[in-house]
């Protein structure tokens, strides 16, 4: 997978009053003076590394920038990719710099991908979820359902001694949900009836009569799905209670889309930096990248 959380700074421009701006330098394709970058809108320049037109960002720090400074964003929905061109304007022309993520590639397996990147790959590429990491996969979605439940405590539990629990997901003082998850290399497979027993049991033995099991299989089999209408019998009073939710790979697929509430922005820093430190910030940091 890749990430674009690292930056550089890509090119720097110096343009007098008597320049012509339209042989100042040009950023794939696009002239940077010819019409003025922040004068267009919607999307208008291909991503350099999967080609999909990039969008324009208006981030709120940004927008508070003085008013001899922009810094207009791009950023690509395909991949992630993104680049800002902070320019400041003055009587004799402008001075200004491009700055742009940097790809780095991470191997799906490892266990060293931020956390918040591995799902936003994951929820573009769902079918990658066979190949992570099966420890690593359960934080994965335990961040996953704290993002779609709120207002709920989720607890990672998991580990080669969970007891058949991998997730706590605490609704209130007396109301909980746990929840086994499945990490399976081939999600063209079938669940078997032998996990929905296995929490089954955990359930009875815990007290708890909710549960989810979450497989990246494809389906579940028919037993599987018939061993959720648990008997009538001593167990009634946890039988009225009783539910038990099958999660398979579409599911997790969906599950994986909801966005987090603090989205990833890897360019924040640069914006907040020039609206501290004008674009001496970023010619600081080309200084930086020099040695």
């Amino acid at each position: 997978m890749y990430s674009y959380r690292d930056i550089e700074v890509w090119q720097a421009l110096m343009v007098s009053a008597g320049d012509n701006f339209t042989n100042s330098g040009a950023l794939n394709g696009l002239s940077i003076g010819s019409p003025p970058i922040s004068k267009i809108d919607g999307k208008y320049v291909d991503c350099g590394y999967c080609g999909t037109p990039l969008t324009r960002i208006e981030d709120q720090v940004i927008q508070s920038l003085p008013e001899n400074t922009e810094c207009p964003l791009l950023w690509c929905e395909n991949c992630g990719w993104w680049l800002a061109k902070p320019v400041l304007k003055g009587k004799g022309g402008f001075i200004g710099y491009a700055v742009r993520g940097i790809c780095r590639r991470y191997d799906i397996t490892s266990t060293e991908i931020p956390l918040k990147e591995l799902r936003t790959w994951l929820s573009q590429h769902p079918e990658d979820s066979a190949r992570v990491d099966p420890f690593y996969f359960e934080e994965v979605i335990a961040d996953a359902f704290q993002h779609l439940l709120p207002d709920c405590k989720v607890l990672h539990i998991g580990g080669r001694r969970d007891k058949g629990i991998d997730l706590k997901i605490v609704e209130n003082e007396s109301s909980q949900i746990l929840v086994q998850i499945k990490r399976r290399s081939d999600i063209n497979g079938v669940e078997s009836v032998s996990v929905v027993r296995e929490l089954n049991g955990v359930l009875l033995r815990e007290g708890v009569p909710k549960g989810i099991i979450v497989t990246t299989s494809k389906r579940y089999s028919t037993d599987a799905i018939q061993e959720t209408q648990i008997s009538r019998g001593s167990f009634s009073a946890f039988y009225e209670q009783y539910r038990m939710e099958l999660m398979a790979f579409d599911d997790v697929a969906e599950l994986l889309r909801i966005r987090p509430s603090s989205n990833i922005q890897p360019w924040s820093d640069v914006c907040r930096g020039v609206q501290a430190g004008g674009i001496s910030y970023v010619s600081d940091l080309e200084k930086s990248f020099e040695h």
